[in-house]
C-alpha cells in the first residue's frame, strides 16, 4: 500500500529539481497537474476538472473529502492533503488553485508543494515549477486525502517496509554505495555508477538517510542510500518494473 511519505517525497524530489510535470500534456506544468500525476503514478486514477472542481473529482473517486470550517483551528489538513483555493478574489480568476500539503497544518499556515506560483504572465498558458510554498487559509475551500495506508508508520531507524510491486532505481548521482545495513558506517560491498539501475522491493529511514533495499544474488540483503532526509536531496529516480 501507498504511504504518506511517498506522495509528499515524490512531490519534494519534483520541486528539489526545480521542474514541473504536465501530467495531461495541455497548459504545461499547471498546478492541478501535480495532483493529478500523483493520483495517476500512486493509485492509478485520473483526477478531472480545474483546481476548483477538485473536492467533487475526487470525492466521484472515492478520496476523502473535507471541507475548510473558518475559524476552528481543529479544521486542519495533514501531511498528504490536496488543499483547493477559490482564487475569484485573490487572483481574479475563476479556475482556483491547488498544491500538495507537506506538513501536518497547525491551523493557521500550511507547507505546501505547488505548481505555477512564480507569477509569470503566460502562467495559465504555460504553468510553472513545482515550489515549496508557505500559505494561510485565505480563500481555502477544503482538501481531500488520497487513499493512503499509514497504519505502518514509517520513523527514523524503523524496520522495513515491503512494497506492493518491484521498483526499478537509476543512479541519478556519479556513485551510489551498496551497503549491508542502512548506515553510512555500515560496509561497502559494491557501487553503482551514474546511469546504472537496479530492482528493490522495500525501504527504511534510518540514520539520516531514506535507504532502498533488495536481496542480492547471494541471498545477503544490501541497502542503497537514496534521500538526504534532512535537506531531501534524493540521489535518483525510480519507477515501477
Amino acid at each position: 500500500m501507498v504511504k504518506t511519505i511517498e506522495i509528499t517525497n515524490e512531490a519534494k524530489r519534483i520541486a528539489n529539481l526545480g521542474i514541473g510535470v504536465d501530467q495531461d500534456g495541455a497548459y504545461g506544468t499547471q498546478c492541478v497537474d501535480l495532483i493529478n500525476y500523483s493520483s495517476v503514478k500512486f493509485f492509478g486514477k485520473a483526477i478531472w476538472g480545474n483546481a476548483i472542481d477538485l473536492l467533487n473529482s475526487a470525492a466521484a473517486l472515492g478520496y476523502k473529502v473535507e471541507y475548510n470550517e473558518v475559524g476552528n483551528l481543529d479544521s486542519k489538513p495533514r501531511a498528504g492533503a490536496v488543499f483547493v483555493m477559490d482564487t475569484t478574489n485573490i487572483y481574479g480568476h475563476s479556475y482556483g488553485h491547488t498544491g500538495i500539503v507537506i506538513e501536518d497544518s497547525d491551523g493557521y499556515t500550511m507547507k505546501t508543494i505547488e505548481q505555477n506560483v512564480d507569477g509569470n504572465a503566460d502562467a495559465l498558458y504555460v504553468g510553472g515549477p513545482a515550489r515549496y510554498m508557505e500559505r494561510n487559509f485565505d480563500g481555502i475551500v477544503g482538501w481531500f486525502y488520497f487513499p493512503v495506508d499509514d497504519n505502518e508508520v514509517v520513523e527514523e531507524n524503523s524496520d522495513l517496509i515491503s512494497l506492493p510491486e518491484v521498483r526499478t532505481y537509476t543512479v541519478g548521482v556519479e556513485k551510489l554505495n551498496i551497503r549491508n545495513a542502512p548506515s553510512l558506517d555500515a560496509e561497502i560491498v559494491g557501487t553503482y555508477e551514474q546511469g546504472e539501475e537496479f530492482d528493490y522491493m522495500a525501504f527504511c529511514n534510518a540514520n539520516g538517510y531514506e535507504w532502498l533495499s533488495y536481496i542480492s544474488n547471494s541471498g545477503v540483503r544490501r541497502y542503497v542510500a537514496s534521500m538526504d532526509l534532512e535537506t531531501f536531496e534524493t540521489h535518483g529516480t525510480w519507477r515501477k518494473k
